[in-house]
C-alpha cells in the first residue's frame, strides 16, 4: 500500500512527469463590469458585488489573457 510519504510523493511525481511532457496553461485576468452591473444585475448579484464575491462571468470585464 502506498502511502502519503515525501518519497511516495516523489515517485508519484517523477510517474507523472514522465507520462504528460506537455502543458498549455491559460490565465485570464478580469475586472467587475460596474456598466453590465448598474444596468442588468439583480439585487442578489449587486450584493455579492458589494460583499466582493465572485460575480458569474458575464459581470466581468477581461483585462489580461496570458499564456504558457
Amino acid at each position: 500500500m502506498e502511502g502519503w510519504g515525501k518519497h511516495q510523493i516523489q515517485k508519484r511525481r517523477r510517474s507523472y512527469f514522465a507520462r504528460y511532457t506537455n502543458f498549455f496553461i491559460i490565465d485570464i485576468e478580469t475586472i467587475k463590469d460596474k456598466s453590465m452591473l448598474n444596468d442588468v444585475a439583480s439585487q442578489e448579484e449587486l450584493k455579492k458585488a458589494e460583499n466582493g464575491e465572485f460575480l458569474p462571468a458575464p459581470f466581468h470585464q477581461v483585462v489580461a489573457i496570458s499564456y504558457m
